[in-house]
């Protein structure tokens, strides 16, 4: 009962979010059974620009990222994902698997929809992020008053 369960509170917080997460929550009840019946669809609720450790010591396969700009949002930051657990990254020498540009105006909402399956989504080692301030391998993390919530779907 993972998969509805998890989305089940994503409804519940869908009527005090922006549009887009109810596309979020839409996107993952349609495909959370057809693509995970094990019942393993998990989120992370992420709400700091420093690195993070979302899944560490196993693979994971992203289904999908919401975020949603800081209120006090005023410049471009970069959603960064790694293919290791947080501690063995270093800003400025380890670089992303992908990396996201995010928009510099406050409260925006923005879904990045992956494809089980895809290459580019799965993560074998383990799965971390950070927010920085370039789309390059950057060692400056955001500035905490523009860190913007960030929802992991993934299984």
């Amino acid at each position: 009962m993972s998969n509805a369960n998890t989305i089940y509170q994503l409804e519940a917080m869908a009527a005090y979010e922006p549009d887009g997460f109810q596309d979020f929550t839409r996107y993952l009840k349609e495909t959370a059974n057809k693509y995970f019946p094990a019942d393993d669809l998990t989120i992370a609720r992420i709400n700091t620009s420093a690195k993070t450790d979302i899944k560490t010591n196993a693979g994971s396969k992203v289904v999908a990222i919401y975020v949603k700009t800081a209120s006090g949002a005023t410049t471009t930051g970069y959603l960064q994902l790694f293919n290791t657990s947080s501690a063995s990254v270093t800003l400025g020498t380890t670089p992303p698997e992908e990396a996201i540009k995010l928009s510099n105006a406050a409260n925006v909402a923005k879904v990045i929809r992956f494809w089980p399956g895809n290459g580019s989504t799965e993560y074998s080692a383990a799965l971390s992020l950070a927010v920085t301030v370039t789309s390059a391998v950057n060692t400056t993390a955001q500035n905490a008053t523009n860190a913007p919530v960030i929802l992991v779907a993934y299984a």
